[in-house]
Protein backbone atom coordinates (compact mmCIF):
# COMPACT_ATOMS: atom_id res chain seq x y z
CA UNK A 1 0.00 0.00 0.00
CA UNK A 2 2.83 2.31 0.64
CA UNK A 3 4.07 1.74 -2.80
CA UNK A 4 1.15 2.62 -4.43
CA UNK A 5 -0.02 5.50 -2.90
CA UNK A 6 3.65 7.16 -3.04
CA UNK A 7 3.43 6.27 -7.23
CA UNK A 8 -0.46 7.59 -7.31
CA UNK A 9 0.51 11.23 -5.51
CA UNK A 10 3.95 11.09 -7.59
CA UNK A 11 3.27 13.59 -9.68
CA UNK A 12 0.22 15.48 -8.33
CA UNK A 13 -0.65 17.37 -5.46
CA UNK A 14 -3.33 17.10 -2.60
CA UNK A 15 -4.72 19.15 0.46
CA UNK A 16 -5.67 16.63 2.75
CA UNK A 17 -7.19 17.85 6.29
CA UNK A 18 -8.27 14.97 9.52
CA UNK A 19 -11.17 15.81 11.19
CA UNK A 20 -10.74 14.24 15.12
CA UNK A 21 -13.89 13.70 17.05
CA UNK A 22 -12.64 14.89 20.45
CA UNK A 23 -16.30 14.93 22.12
CA UNK A 24 -17.27 13.27 24.83
CA UNK A 25 -18.13 10.02 23.23
CA UNK A 26 -14.52 9.46 22.98
CA UNK A 27 -11.88 8.27 25.72
CA UNK A 28 -8.41 9.75 25.74
CA UNK A 29 -6.62 6.48 24.79
CA UNK A 30 -9.30 6.31 21.40
CA UNK A 31 -8.66 9.77 20.91
CA UNK A 32 -4.53 9.44 20.54
CA UNK A 33 -6.06 6.14 18.48
CA UNK A 34 -7.43 8.54 15.38
CA UNK A 35 -3.53 10.78 15.56
CA UNK A 36 -1.85 7.48 15.47
CA UNK A 37 -4.18 6.34 12.78
CA UNK A 38 -3.36 9.73 10.43
CA UNK A 39 -0.03 9.45 10.93
CA UNK A 40 0.00 6.17 9.48
CA UNK A 41 -1.83 7.33 6.74
CA UNK A 42 0.70 10.38 5.90
CA UNK A 43 3.36 7.89 4.91
CA UNK A 44 1.40 6.73 2.05
CA UNK A 45 2.15 10.12 0.53
CA UNK A 46 4.83 13.02 -0.67
CA UNK A 47 4.17 15.44 1.97
CA UNK A 48 5.87 18.77 0.95
CA UNK A 49 4.57 22.11 0.18
CA UNK A 50 4.71 21.66 -3.63
CA UNK A 51 3.20 17.90 -2.84
CA UNK A 52 0.78 16.59 -0.60
CA UNK A 53 0.19 19.02 2.01
CA UNK A 54 -1.93 17.89 5.69
CA UNK A 55 -4.24 19.76 8.00
CA UNK A 56 -6.17 18.64 10.84
CA UNK A 57 -8.63 20.43 13.38
CA UNK A 58 -10.89 18.23 16.39
CA UNK A 59 -14.47 19.08 17.09
CA UNK A 60 -16.84 18.66 19.94
CA UNK A 61 -18.68 21.75 21.04
CA UNK A 62 -15.99 23.57 19.55
CA UNK A 63 -13.49 23.48 16.22
CA UNK A 64 -9.66 24.12 17.27
CA UNK A 65 -7.54 24.22 14.71
CA UNK A 66 -4.44 22.12 15.28
CA UNK A 67 -2.49 22.48 11.96
CA UNK A 68 -2.86 24.77 8.83
CA UNK A 69 -2.00 23.39 5.61
CA UNK A 70 0.77 25.47 5.11
CA UNK A 71 2.57 25.19 8.13
CA UNK A 72 4.37 21.65 8.02
CA UNK A 73 6.43 20.93 5.10
CA UNK A 74 8.12 17.48 6.43
CA UNK A 75 6.32 14.42 7.95
CA UNK A 76 8.17 14.17 10.76
CA UNK A 77 7.20 17.88 11.79
CA UNK A 78 3.62 17.21 11.75
CA UNK A 79 4.01 13.84 13.60
CA UNK A 80 5.54 16.13 16.30
CA UNK A 81 2.35 18.50 16.07
CA UNK A 82 -0.11 15.37 16.04
CA UNK A 83 2.18 14.10 19.27
CA UNK A 84 1.44 17.30 21.10
CA UNK A 85 -2.38 17.19 20.97
CA UNK A 86 -5.23 17.20 23.78
CA UNK A 87 -8.41 16.43 23.99
CA UNK A 88 -11.34 18.38 24.58
CA UNK A 89 -14.67 17.58 25.53
CA UNK A 90 -18.21 18.36 24.51
CA UNK A 91 -20.96 17.38 21.94
CA UNK A 92 -20.33 15.68 18.45
CA UNK A 93 -20.53 18.93 16.42
CA UNK A 94 -19.69 17.60 13.25
CA UNK A 95 -22.10 20.15 11.21
CA UNK A 96 -19.59 22.48 12.55
CA UNK A 97 -16.51 20.48 11.74
CA UNK A 98 -17.26 20.24 8.22
CA UNK A 99 -18.35 24.06 7.66
CA UNK A 100 -14.82 24.75 8.94
CA UNK A 101 -13.11 22.50 6.83
CA UNK A 102 -15.00 24.58 3.79
CA UNK A 103 -14.52 27.94 5.32
CA UNK A 104 -11.23 28.14 7.03
CA UNK A 105 -9.26 24.66 5.93
CA UNK A 106 -9.30 25.25 2.28
CA UNK A 107 -9.99 29.02 2.50
CA UNK A 108 -8.91 30.88 -0.56
CA UNK A 109 -5.88 32.08 0.82
CA UNK A 110 -4.15 28.44 0.93
CA UNK A 111 -5.74 26.73 -1.20
CA UNK A 112 -4.40 25.51 -4.57
CA UNK A 113 -5.93 25.61 -7.67
CA UNK A 114 -4.72 22.09 -8.82
CA UNK A 115 -4.28 20.04 -5.71
CA UNK A 116 -7.20 17.63 -4.58
CA UNK A 117 -8.85 18.81 -1.74
CA UNK A 118 -10.12 15.78 0.73
CA UNK A 119 -11.24 16.08 4.33
CA UNK A 120 -10.69 12.77 6.37
CA UNK A 121 -13.87 12.49 9.01
CA UNK A 122 -13.74 10.46 12.12
CA UNK A 123 -16.73 9.95 14.08
CA UNK A 124 -17.43 8.19 16.96
CA UNK A 125 -21.52 8.90 16.86
CA UNK A 126 -23.97 10.90 15.37
CA UNK A 127 -23.90 13.94 14.86
CA UNK A 128 -25.60 16.78 17.72
CA UNK A 129 -27.39 17.50 14.27
CA UNK A 130 -28.12 15.31 11.34
CA UNK A 131 -29.69 17.44 9.16
CA UNK A 132 -27.27 20.69 9.89
CA UNK A 133 -24.67 18.03 9.06
CA UNK A 134 -25.70 17.17 6.03
CA UNK A 135 -26.67 20.59 4.79
CA UNK A 136 -22.61 21.70 5.45
CA UNK A 137 -21.73 18.17 3.84
CA UNK A 138 -23.67 19.32 0.57
CA UNK A 139 -22.05 22.80 0.37
CA UNK A 140 -18.51 20.87 1.04
CA UNK A 141 -18.76 18.61 -1.86
CA UNK A 142 -19.89 21.92 -4.30
CA UNK A 143 -16.93 23.65 -3.08
CA UNK A 144 -14.90 20.90 -4.49
CA UNK A 145 -14.07 18.74 -1.39
CA UNK A 146 -14.18 15.10 -1.14
CA UNK A 147 -15.31 14.11 1.92
CA UNK A 148 -14.72 10.61 3.61
CA UNK A 149 -16.21 9.52 6.70
CA UNK A 150 -14.72 6.68 9.20
CA UNK A 151 -17.54 5.86 11.63
CA UNK A 152 -16.75 3.47 14.54
CA UNK A 153 -19.51 2.28 17.21
CA UNK A 154 -23.10 3.30 17.46
CA UNK A 155 -22.98 5.53 14.01
CA UNK A 156 -25.84 7.03 11.65
CA UNK A 157 -24.96 4.77 8.08
CA UNK A 158 -27.44 7.29 6.52
CA UNK A 159 -25.72 9.68 7.62
CA UNK A 160 -22.09 8.93 6.79
CA UNK A 161 -23.71 7.76 3.20
CA UNK A 162 -24.84 11.91 3.48
CA UNK A 163 -21.80 12.74 4.27
CA UNK A 164 -19.60 11.46 1.11
CA UNK A 165 -22.47 11.75 -0.99
CA UNK A 166 -22.54 8.44 -2.13
CA UNK A 167 -24.93 4.96 -1.12
CA UNK A 168 -21.70 3.06 -2.70
CA UNK A 169 -20.24 1.68 0.83
CA UNK A 170 -16.82 1.77 -0.85
CA UNK A 171 -16.59 5.49 0.37
CA UNK A 172 -17.66 6.11 3.67
CA UNK A 173 -16.27 3.30 6.25
CA UNK A 174 -17.97 1.59 9.69
CA UNK A 175 -15.87 0.00 12.65
CA UNK A 176 -17.06 -1.63 15.54
CA UNK A 177 -13.82 -0.41 17.51
CA UNK A 178 -11.15 2.38 16.97
CA UNK A 179 -8.64 -0.89 17.51
CA UNK A 180 -9.93 -1.12 14.18
CA UNK A 181 -9.09 1.53 12.45
CA UNK A 182 -5.92 -0.26 10.91
CA UNK A 183 -7.97 -2.63 8.96
CA UNK A 184 -9.74 0.46 6.49
CA UNK A 185 -6.07 2.07 6.27
CA UNK A 186 -5.38 0.67 2.59
CA UNK A 187 -8.84 1.61 1.41
CA UNK A 188 -9.28 5.14 3.26
CA UNK A 189 -5.41 5.91 1.90
CA UNK A 190 -6.97 4.63 -1.80
CA UNK A 191 -10.24 6.71 -0.86
CA UNK A 192 -7.61 9.63 -0.39
CA UNK A 193 -5.76 8.64 -3.54
CA UNK A 194 -8.92 9.13 -5.90
CA UNK A 195 -9.44 12.29 -4.01
CA UNK A 196 -11.46 13.78 -7.32
CA UNK A 197 -13.83 10.56 -7.10
CA UNK A 198 -16.86 12.52 -6.44
CA UNK A 199 -16.07 16.01 -8.22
Amino acid sequence: IYLFLSVCFADGVSDIVFAFDSSNNVRPNEFKKQLEFAKRIMHNFVIGQNRSRIGAILYSDQVQQLIDLPQYGTREELSFALDRVEKSAGRTRMDEAIRYIRTKSFRRSVSRRHAAQVAIIITASPSSSIHSTKKQATEARRAGITLIPIGIGDVNIEELRAIAGTTDDSYQHILPTFDDLDFVLPKVAINTCEGTYYQ
